[in-house]
């Protein structure tokens, strides 16, 4: 749990640095079920980061979550999906969270492409946070997305946790080759 309080942290000083709009992507696919050093399984602690920043954020925050591949491009509908709107509403968020449940593959690529639509077409100026354990699974291009997002004035972070150092560095190059 000390990660999840770390993690909070981070986004709720980045989150102040930011003031606007945030889309929070969660990562709901089947290696977040796995288990912690700590004993508690990724997506609880996923769950209990989300909901830390919902509760201390003070603008509008949008929730989409992923659990397996979805090419599809609609946010409101597939595998990559908006599960609550932009809202001030914590308790409905947070409701929201404690719904989500570990799932199938690993759409990075495609669940910014999604959110960057969404947060244009719904959240203004919105920033995303994308909360995950791993990387890449559906053949996308995560620079690309990332690349793409900050051209359309939308600025991303991948917020990657028990990450193993492949996974760190993979990561890593692709937030690089985008900025």
């Amino acid at each position: 749990m000390k990660t999840a309080k770390l993690l909070a942290l981070g986004l709720l000083l980045m989150a102040a640095v930011y003031a606007k709009p945030l889309l929070l992507i969660i990562d709901a696919s089947g290696s977040m079920e796995d288990t912690l050093p700590s004993g508690e399984t990724k997506i609880a602690t996923a769950k209990s980061v989300a909901t830390e920043t919902i509760n201390s954020y003070n603008d509008q925050i949008a929730l989409m979550v992923y659990t397996d591949c979805d090419s599809g491009g609609d946010p409101m509908s597939g595998s990559i999906i908006v599960s609550n709107a932009f809202t001030t509403d914590k308790s409905a968020l947070t409701s929201k969270v404690s719904e989500i449940t570990a799932n199938s593959d690993t759409p990075l690529a495609n669940s910014i492409t999604e959110g960057v639509l969404y947060a244009k077409q719904n959240g203004g100026g919105a920033q995303i946070v994308i909360l995950t354990d791993g990387l890449e699974t559906c053949d996308g291009d995560i620079s690309g997305a990332i690349q793409s997002a900050e051209q359309q004035g939308i600025n991303v972070k991948l917020v990657g946790f028990a990450l193993s150092e492949e996974d760190k560095q993979n990561i890593s190059s692709a937030v690089t080759s985008a900025g």
